[in-house]
């Protein structure tokens, strides 16, 4: 498989494997041997680079929790040396639905038990600052230097729910979500805000009576900075 640069030198699959239907928003989670199988085969066929998140979760027959990272942190376990694991943080899964969540302490956390289910202690965290790639700091300790460092500047995140739209068209629906992000920030001793508008795309598809996730996409619709006077 064709392999390619992500950021400054992170090389990669072309094509990288998403493993949140495994356990995650597709029904009930796969059987773990079969999934294990198929990772085994992606990494054989060339896939380096696997993409999970500690939100993609599943609840199995005997009422467990099914946790994707952990799925995936022991079916790569043999080939550790060979691909990248990418994982997410920031959206909680809760009694009352998705739940977004970025503040310092979380994050951290968040790092810590994603470590812990993927069974292990090397993990890259890649910085970005408005798309442009601005840093890589590798390993635990590594990691939690930058988020300390890096979360100072940060005064408050809240996530505000917009609008909800559905059309239902017989066995098939799309989605549209408008949400807006608020981050305050200290630069040169002054207070700046940035809010931008996202809008999240989904497409569903009824199997047996269910709404299951056909495909999902998001993007930011506007942004604007500006002092706190």
């Amino acid at each position: 498989m064709k392999k390619q640069i992500l950021g400054k030198n992170l090389k990669v699959s072309a094509v990288s494997l998403g493993c949140m239907g495994m356990t995650h928003a597709y029904g009930a989670p796969s059987d773990v041997n079969e999934m294990s199988k198929l990772i085994a085969q992606a990494v054989d066929i060339g896939y380096t680079m696997l993409d999970t998140a500690e939100c993609y979760t599943g609840t199995n027959p005997d009422g467990s929790t099914a946790y994707n990272e952990e799925l995936v942190g022991k079916a790569l376990r043999p080939y550790r040396d060979k691909v990248i694991i990418a994982s997410k943080f920031g959206v909680q899964i809760t009694a009352a639905g998705l739940h977004t969540n970025s503040r310092p302490s979380t994050i951290r956390k968040s790092i810590e038990g994603s470590l812990e289910r993927l069974g292990t202690d090397d993990i890259v965290f890649r910085a970005f600052d408005n798309g442009k790639h601005i840093g890589d700091t590798k390993g635990k300790d590594g990691i939690q230097t930058a988020f300390d460092s890096f979360a100072k500047q940060f005064l408050t995140l809240y996530h505000m729910n917009g609008e909800k739209l559905f059309d239902i068209d017989g066995e098939q629906a799309s989605g549209t979500t408008y949400c807006q992000v608020t981050l305050r920030f200290e630069k040169d001793r002054k207070t700046f805000q940035t809010q931008q508008g996202l809008r999240y795309q989904n497409k569903y598809v009824k199997v047996s009576g269910e709404w299951k996730i056909k495909e999902m996409s998001s993007d930011i619709i506007w942004r604007e900075t500006h002092e706190v006077i």
